[in-house]
């Protein structure tokens, strides 16, 4: 992952990257993290091809209240 966690904790923004480490299908397409309330989260996005469209569907992980920028 990159370190523009390092560069950039603003409260509720995130940054998702393109996943080039898939394992198989059941990885995410998308990998990344998102900073809320003093939390740095780890997200991951799933693309989904529906009858109406594209889609992301997303998981999220709590890494640990570090309280970030405090």
């Amino acid at each position: 992952m990159s370190d523009f966690k390092s560069k950039s904790l603003v409260d509720g923004k995130g940054v998702l990257f393109t996943n080039h480490d898939k394992i198989d299908d059941a990885s995410p397409d998308m990998k990344g993290e998102l900073f809320y309330n003093g939390e740095l989260l780890r997200i991951a996005g799933w693309i989904v091809e529906t009858k109406k469209g594209m889609l992301i569907s997303i998981g999220i992980d709590k890494l640990g209240k570090k309280n970030y920028g405090n």
